[in-house]
């Protein structure tokens, strides 16, 4: 028996860009956060919110940016105080607050992540040529998303795991006497 040719997938050959594309995006968001005057977190904690245009609770902001309790409340205060968050109460939980962005955020942030000038990279490219580009990286950014959540989830399932395995044994009570 013969063997099948294996389809042509674009992923195999280009197995080499997703560690390129992740480092250009980490060096863009640095420099983002720098001309901003924002650590990385604090910018990471903004734009989680306004991409995902809702509020967020501590849990999953600390989740975003792999931080604990103390850390996030001291990045929300930085941020509170540059107006670019406000808390509220959590309208399920008067205990929790939640987090958004400000219309403030919205202004000072917008254009530094939504109109980054791409022209360049499509120099030389017709009209629909680039159109094509544009469109097959916008689905593997999203394809990206999607690993990322996965790998967070992937992540969060194994800290959940290991503090099970790592949490004390409590010994079962004997009740009656002791055998003798």
């Amino acid at each position: 028996m013969g063997s099948r040719p294996r389809p042509d997938r674009p992923g195999r050959r280009a197995r080499s860009a997703p560690p390129r594309w992740e480092l250009t995006a980490l060096y863009r968001l640095r420099v983002v956060a720098a001309r901003l005057d924002l650590t990385l977190n604090e910018l990471l904690v903004v734009a989680e919110s306004l991409v995902r245009d809702r509020t967020l609770s501590g849990s999953e902001i600390a989740g975003i940016v792999g931080l604990g309790a103390p850390a996030v409340t001291a990045i929300l205060a930085r941020l509170e105080e540059r107006d670019l968050v406000h808390r509220d109460p959590d309208p399920h939980d008067a205990r929790r607050q939640v987090v958004a962005a400000s219309p403030e955020a919205r202004a000072v942030l917008h254009r530094p992540l939504h109109d980054h000038d791409t022209r360049h990279l499509l120099d030389g490219l017709s009209a629909s040529a680039a159109d094509g580009v544009l469109v097959a990286v916008g689905r593997a950014a999203d394809n990206g998303l999607r690993q990322v959540q996965r790998d967070r989830d992937r992540w969060a399932d194994e800290q959940v795991r290991r503090s099970r395995l790592d949490a004390p044994r409590s010994r079962p009570r004997r009740i009656g006497p002791a055998p003798g």
